[in-house]
C-alpha cells in the first residue's frame, strides 16, 4: 500500500491493530489513532511500512450507515443486482468487488468502472464526489 492512496481520517489496518484512523501523513511517517479499552491510542508506521488496506465488506458499510437498496423482485430477469445505498451514493457487489451505480426509474446500472476493494478507496471516493469525511456511526 503507497502513502498516496491515502487521505487524513482513512481507516487502515497494521500489524497489531484491527483498524485505525489516520491523523497525520508525512514525507517519513504516516500516524494513526486506534481504540484499546476505550483509550485513543498513537502507531506510527515509518516509510508507511506494516500499513495495509482495510478489505471492504457489507460489515464495513453498515459501520458507515450504508443500508440495503436492492431491485425489487419485478427485475429478476436481470440477475441478482444486490444494492446498498448511503444518501445518494448506491454500490453493487459484483465479481468481488462494490461498484457506484446510478439509478434509473427503480433500476439501477453500473455508472463507474473502477471496483472499490478497500475502505479507503469508499472514503476517498465519497470525499470526492460529496466534500465530506464518510465517518463511522458511533
Amino acid at each position: 500500500m503507497e502513502a498516496r492512496e491515502l487521505r487524513i481520517g482513512n481507516y487502515v489496518k497494521g500489524i497489531t491493530t484491527e483498524y485505525a484512523k489516520i491523523i497525520e501523513i508525512s514525507n517519513e511517517d504516516i500516524r494513526g489513532l486506534y481504540q484499546s479499552s476505550g483509550s485513543a491510542i498513537g502507531c506510527t508506521w515509518t516509510m508507511g511500512k506494516g500499513i495495509q488496506p482495510i478489505e471492504l465488506t457489507d460489515d464495513w458499510l453498515i459501520k458507515f450507515g450504508f443500508e440495503d437498496d436492492s431491485l425489487p423482485e419485478r427485475y429478476a430477469d436481470m440477475g441478482p443486482v444486490n444494492c446498498i445505498k448511503f444518501g445518494r451514493l448506491s454500490l453493487s457487489f459484483q465479481d468481488g468487488k462494490y461498484y457506484p451505480v446510478r439509478k434509473y426509474d427503480n433500476i439501477q446500472h453500473i455508472a463507474y468502472g473502477i471496483g472499490l476493494e478497500y475502505v479507503h478507496q469508499l472514503q476517498n471516493l465519497y470525499f470526492a464526489l460529496t466534500g465530506e469525511e464518510l465517518t463511522l456511526i458511533a
